[in-house]
């Protein structure tokens, strides 16, 4: 499974995590970004609790649409490539981690300079 390099926290959530002492409010945070990279985490105080449970729904929700988004993108390069290369098998690897932005940088850089 592609593994997603961000997790949205709706402004939705907002009023409820307000309630929560900042220590809570950093340790919910914390749940968000350990559920969202490993698909659990540790139990929180009942009032994170709470708000923990009501957005796993929503964390697993756009997991899979950025599973589904990503096979969709692999499945168009692979087409791209296939017009151009007609017979041949494209190197899936190289499909699989975006560059940095330092690495397009210096290839601008290289390119332009």
């Amino acid at each position: 499974m592609t593994r997603k390099p961000a997790v949205m926290i709706y402004h939705s959530i907002l009023p409820q995590v307000e309630m929560l002492s900042k220590a809570e409010a950093g340790e919910l945070l914390c749940a968000f970004l350990h559920y969202s990279m490993t698909g659990s985490y540790d139990p929180l105080p009942y009032p994170a609790e709470l708000i923990m449970r009501g957005c796993v729904p929503l964390i697993d929700r756009d997991n899979e649409k950025y599973a589904y988004l990503c096979e969709r993108r692999r499945e168009a390069a692979v087409s791209r490539w296939q017009k151009v290369h007609p017979g041949e098998t494209p190197n899936l690897a190289l499909l699989g981690e975006a560059p940095s932005r330092a690495d397009v940088e210096a290839f601008v850089d290289g390119a332009l300079g």
